[in-house]
Parts: structure tokens; sequence; C-alpha cells
């Protein structure tokens, strides 16, 4: 609570009656979230005998309630706005203590104050508190909306923009980006409040990405005085990404029996989304091989093999075989070969 020292002598009229109000010394700002109770004392030095008000100061007064001089303390009349409220009340040992259950058109500020008054003589106490209230309200929706990515593949070397957009809270909501616990700087960060209702938006740039930023997490963390918890909103992003293939099976000029059975095994690099493998012979038609496997592979990518078993003849002789994965999302592939094969026999 933020607590100033003014002194200030006022004359006002109030239904027409000239009226001294008091001296405020001090000055309380209360900060309350709407839908909260507030509680103002009175601290002026009270009378029975003289109506008793509760108003609104600066620029024109607005008187909240009135109780007139001798009447019970929990008889009052609420005025102007708050003629129709049923969570307006007095409390206390005098009955002087304003309560009330906030409401967003219930904001004091800037020079706008909420105080008790009473007439008095110049000769008497007139030492007293005023109220600055300030309302807070939470963002709406409470968590923040993140745009910038749809949950699209995204390739190695793109770059990627995310912005974090929180509306509607008073005050603005503090905006940060995490990502796997680790707080990150925002590449540019600006709040609005032309209408009262402020708009916070953060800006990350993420540069350069790899394979590794596969599954990453980034998360937009939103927290306000009327938030009770930190609110997040997150995506994940999907790498597309397909890393060298390999063949094995057969060593460069290693003499082979025709007659005898070859099996050639591709596999894809760590592939996300899964790689599809096909093989050629010698330049030609693609086509599949046999007992087709996948595994997991590096960044939350996969590994696919694939057999090729060559019935070897004569004709194999000097052949070469080529295996090629493909990743759907991706326009270049992987290709490894081997050959020429050295068949021996008739």
């Amino acid at each position: 609570m933020a607590v100033t020292e003014r002194v200030v002598m006022v004359l006002v009229l109030v239904w027409g009656t000239q009226m001294q109000y008091g001296v405020a010394v001090t000055t309380k700002r209360l900060v309350v979230q709407e839908g909260q109770s507030v509680e103002f004392p009175c601290d002026l030095r009270y009378y029975t005998g003289r109506d008793f008000y509760w108003v609104r100061v600066r620029p024109d007064v607005t008187v909240i309630l009135k109780r007139t001089a001798d009447s019970p303390l929990d008889e009052f009349i609420l005025r102007n706005q708050y003629r129709n409220r049923t969570d307006i009340r007095l409390k206390g040992p005098n009955g002087t203590t304003l309560q009330m259950v906030v409401r967003r058109e219930d904001e004091a500020t800037n020079g706008v104050y909420i105080e008790c008054q009473q007439p008095q003589s110049l000769q008497e106490d007139k030492r007293k508190t005023r109220y600055e209230l300030v309302v807070t309200l939470p963002p709406d929706p409470r968590a923040p909306t993140i745009t910038g990515y749809n949950g699209e593949f995204l390739e190695s070397g793109s770059s990627l923009t995310l912005t974090c957009v929180s509306t509607g809270g008073k005050p603005p909501s503090d905006l940060t980006w995490w990502r796997d616990g680790r707080q990150l700087t925002a590449s540019h960060s600006h709040t609005t409040d032309s209408t009262g209702q402020g708009n916070a938006t953060s800006i990350l740039d993420i540069p350069a990405l790899q394979p590794a930023d596969n599954g990453g997490a980034y998360q937009c963390r939103a927290s306000q005085l009327a938030l009770s918890q930190v609110e997040i909103s997150q995506v994940t992003l999907r790498m597309a990404f397909l890393e060298d293939t390999t063949i094995t099976g057969y060593t460069a000029e290693t003499a082979v029996d025709s007659g005898t059975t070859l099996t050639l095994t591709c596999t894809s690099g760590s592939s996300n989304p899964a790689a599809t493998i096909t093989w050629s012979r010698d330049g030609g038609s693609a086509f599949t091989g046999t007992n087709n496997r996948e595994q997991a592979g590096n960044y939350g990518g996969m590994v696919t093999s694939q057999d090729l078993a060559i019935s070897l003849q004569p004709q194999h002789n000097g052949a070469q075989y080529t295996c090629r994965a493909t990743n759907s999302e991706l326009s270049v592939h992987r290709e490894s070969s081997v050959g020429p094969l050295n068949v021996r026999g008739k």
C-alpha cells in the first residue's frame, strides 16, 4: 500500500450546505482486485449529532452515502450511482468505516479520492485520511495467446517469430518467455493502455533453428496483480530433418559367389517424420526391399531400416545398388550406394 502525506483544506457544497470536510493529512493508496471487499476506516473526529458522509472528491463531489444526524448507526442512504448497491455498508464502533465490494467503476485515482466528511467548525480537529482506490482486473482471457506458429513442420536453418499477447488486464500483464525452465530474452515487449484496459505484447525471435529444437516447448508466462497464479501458454516446435543414410552388408571389391544370397541393409539417419526407403539398381526404377523397421533416433526422430536380399547370379557382377531415404516434409533426400559387386562363378 502506497501512502503519501498531504495537507489540504477544502470547502465544498453537499446538497446546498457549505461544509468544511477536513484536512487530509494522509493519502492511502489501496490496490484491490475487482470483486474483493475493502474497508475504508474514517479517522476524522466523529460527532454523533451531525450528518455523516462518505464521498468521492475531485473534480466534483459525488456522495456515496449519507447518514443523517442522530440516526441509528446502521441506517444510511445511498446516493447517485451507488443508489441500488447492496454491497455497501457501514461498520465499526461509530458506524463510520465504509465497507464495499469493489467494482471497476469504484476506482478513484489520478487526483480522485474517497473520504469521509462531517460538518465542522474552524476550531475543531479536522485531520483525517483519504483514499486513492486502484481496482485491478485480470486479463481476458486469463491465459495469454501465442501466435506465429500453428504446429507445422519447420526446416533446419529457418527462423521463427513468436508473439505473445495478453489483453484486458489492469494493470497490463508482465509477460516472460521460457524454454526448458530457462527464461529467454524477448526481442521486443510493449504495453498499450490508452483505454484503461491494458494490453501487453512480447515478441520472441528464434533464429537458425536446428534438429535439436524439435520438441522444444516455448512458454509465454503472464503474471499480474489480479491473477492468483501465473498463467501459461505454450507451443511445441516440430522440426523436419533427415540425417545421412548408410548401407551395410557389402564391402567394396569383396568377392561374393554366384548362387548365394547377399543381404544389404539400408539405414536412414534420424528423420522427422520417419523416412521412406526405396532401392534402385544401376540407376533404374525404384523398388522396395523387405523387413522395414523403425526405432527411436536423435532429437525425437525415427531411424528406418530396410533389407534387400539379392540372389546372386553372374549378371549381378558389376552391379551397383543405391538406397534412397526421403522425408515427406523435405525437398531433399539422402542416398547411399554400394558396388560394383564382384560376383564370382557361373
